[in-house]
């Protein structure tokens, strides 16, 4: 049975909570790594550079969790989307036995009623306008991937491999694939979720 939109929809939510979390961790980061700097360039043997480090370890650690716990999100919203949609019961109707007492229709009656619909239906179909025939789906890929994400995948291809991480900006994926800068973070997150990229350090990639 399929979760329910507004069950999809705080998934989506919570992974959108935690990436904005993220986002402050990495700014926080930052910002201690500059405080850092600063005393181990006028203390760098004192107690306050070692209290320093030490912040700056237990925030890069709580990033480092974040990022893993949004990933881990971001696969479970993938699997939660991808549920088949409730089937249907259809009932076929019973053949009427006449026991509503009224009598069946002669026969020309029903002939003339049977031939009218299907002389509807053909010239429906002599005017209706042909359609090209569906492409069929790729199977080197992961279903449930959308247009920018087969675009990124089609590229990564062609610089990755699965023996070892390559370094590679996001704002080059997006010049080499053709999609917009601002929709690379979460395409990226979508083919790590589907198994078909896997990240390393910041900024390092191999395929799945």
């Amino acid at each position: 049975m399929p979760l329910a939109p507004a069950t999809l929809q705080a998934v989506q939510q919570a992974g959108q909570t935690l990436h904005a979390a993220r986002q402050a961790v990495q700014a926080e980061i930052q910002r201690h790594t500059e405080r850092l700097v600063a005393t181990m360039a006028s203390q760098p043997f004192g107690a306050e550079a070692d209290r320093s480090y030490a912040q700056l370890r237990q925030v890069a650690r709580l990033g480092h969790e974040l990022q893993s716990l949004e990933e881990q999100l971001a696969a479970l919203y993938q699997s939660a989307a991808q549920m088949p949609a409730e089937e249907i019961a259809f009932v076929e109707a019973l053949p009427d036995q006449g026991g509503n007492g009224r009598p069946a229709p002669p026969a020309d009656v029903v002939d003339a009623q049977e031939l009218e619909p299907r002389r509807a239906r053909r010239q429906a179909r002599a005017t209706a306008p042909k359609q090209a025939p569906a492409k069929p789906a790729r199977r080197d890929v992961p279903a449930g991937l959308a247009c920018n994400d087969l675009k990124v995948l089609d590229f990564l291809k062609t610089v990755l491999d699965r023996r070892r991480w390559t370094s590679l900006p996001q704002s080059e994926i997006a010049r080499q694939a053709a999609i917009p800068p601002g929709s690379v973070g979460a395409t990226l997150r979508r083919l790590i979720a589907s198994g078909a990229l896997r990240r390393g350090e910041p900024g390092q990639y191999r395929l799945g």
